[in-house]
């Protein structure tokens, strides 16, 4: 069974996260074309169904997880200066 997924919607980084935590029994290769990812799974069809549920809520989960770490690095960097800021008064 394949899987053609937009590129426009995830991230490489998204899809390998996503793919890397799928359940073991879920055999998958990657690979892309021009606009979208290409995911081969080795399942059965009822499998499939499960996988690909399982493969979108964790898509879900790691775009958000992306979106949120881009929305905050200015707000994790000033922590970090400050941080060590006051660890060098010491």
């Amino acid at each position: 069974m394949i899987l053609s997924l937009s590129k426009k919607l995830y991230s490489e980084l998204v899809f390998r996260k996503a793919l890397y935590w799928l359940k073991s029994e879920y055999q998958w290769t990657m690979e892309e074309n021009e606009g979208e990812w290409l995911i081969k799974l080795n399942c059965s069809q009822e499998d499939f169904v499960n996988c690909n549920y399982e493969l979108h809520k964790l898509l879900n989960d790691y775009s958000l997880r992306e979106k949120i770490d881009s929305q905050t690095d200015d707000l994790k960097l000033a922590i970090i200066r400050k941080a060590l800021k006051d660890l060098s008064k010491e």
